[in-house]
């Protein structure tokens, strides 16, 4: 098995995620593909974590993918999700005013979200005007918290934070997803 899978719907990012991670995918290690995490092409229960950083603003259907996500996990597996903007400032609105189809949640509308979807031990995490929440266990999310341009690399395999050019849906950070050891990065 790869140590890696990946998917986002974003072309642009995920020719990005491949040219950052070809050595990783050539050896077998790391698969980035293009997909909707409301439909994944994974088996029940392949990971033991999930991650989305800076994605679930653009998710079309919040509890279909939230459901989605808790099928892919394996049981006693982690969802970590990690915003920048957490709805609680009034900078927020900028955000969605700029970029079409965002949609800034705050955290009781993500918990409410995870719990129906069947997550329980739902932690929140704020600082600033970041938000990073976790359902079933928690995970250390200090590496979500990456400026534009910063490279995270995990045993070789790399996520670069970057805005994708003329793209309106995502806008920093982790743009693509990937994971590490069954782990499955949004």
């Amino acid at each position: 098995t790869r140590d890696c899978e990946g998917i986002d719907y974003s072309e642009i990012s995920v020719e990005k995620a491949r040219k950052l991670n070809q050595c990783a995918i050539r050896d077998g290690r790391c698969a980035v593909c293009q997909g909707s995490v409301a439909q994944m092409d994974f088996a029940d229960a392949s990971f033991d974590a999930v991650t989305a950083f800076e994605t679930v603003y653009f998710w079309q259907d919040l509890p279909k993918c939230f459901q989605e996500v808790y099928r892919v996990l394996k049981p006693g597996g982690t969802f970590l999700i990690c915003n920048e903007s957490n709805g609680d400032t009034n900078k927020d609105k900028k955000w969605t005013d700029i970029i079409g189809g965002m949609t800034i949640y705050k955290d009781t509308e993500l918990k409410a979200h995870l719990e129906q979807a069947g997550f329980n031990d739902i932690q929140i995490h704020k600082t600033k005007s970041w938000l990073c929440m976790t359902g079933e266990n928690t995970i250390n999310t200090e590496k979500a918290l990456l400026a534009d341009g910063q490279i995270l690399d995990i045993d070789g395999i790399e996520a670069e934070c970057f805005q994708a050019p003329g793209h309106t849906g995502w806008t920093n950070n982790f743009s693509f997803a990937f994971a590490h050891k069954n782990k499955l990065y949004l």
